[in-house]
């Protein structure tokens, strides 16, 4: 791409960074979704869906989202813009979640709650991964916290849609 259709595009740095967040938060919610309704009916579950999104949607995408993240945190202007795609990325996973879980997200509150739970597992457990923590290590953590959360999803594998 040239200078001058970078800057047609892309006005300013903040412009050009905002649209790299947003191609990987279009990228990680295609790879869960790809891969998670890849899955024959009877190993779609919770913890399966965790898995995935720690093993598709916290691997390759999420080192470069979490420098945009830090970059963000100092910069007024891009920060507010990056609240902004933040809080659509969260939606969006809020509907998935809605869609393959319906009877655990049918209280609207425990939904949005629980989402941010497993996003903060999965987060701390991708950082985990940055700093060399021991994969058994963190495979124990994803497993316990399956565990955990279990008792919250009703439905037997096989029952999402």
């Amino acid at each position: 791409m040239s200078r001058g259709a970078q800057v047609h595009h892309f006005p300013t740095k903040d412009d050009l960074v905002l649209a790299a967040i947003e191609h990987l938060l279009e990228r990680r919610i295609a790879e869960f979704q790809a891969t998670f309704a890849d899955l024959p009916a009877g190993e779609r579950s919770p913890a399966t869906a965790m898995r995935l999104m720690y093993e598709k949607c916290f691997r390759a995408s999420f080192e470069p989202w979490l420098e945009l993240v830090v970059a963000a945190r100092t910069d007024p202007a891009l920060h507010a813009r990056f609240v902004q795609l933040e809080a659509r990325f969260f939606e969006t996973a809020l509907a998935t979640f809605r869609d393959l879980f319906p009877v655990a997200a049918a209280d609207a509150g425990f939904a949005r709650v629980g989402l941010r739970l497993a996003f903060s597992v999965l987060d701390g457990l991708a950082i985990g991964r940055l700093i060399d923590t021991a994969d058994d290590d963190l495979d124990e953590v994803l497993e316990v916290f399956n565990a955990m959360t279990a008792v919250y999803f009703p439905e037997s594998p096989g029952d999402a849609p």
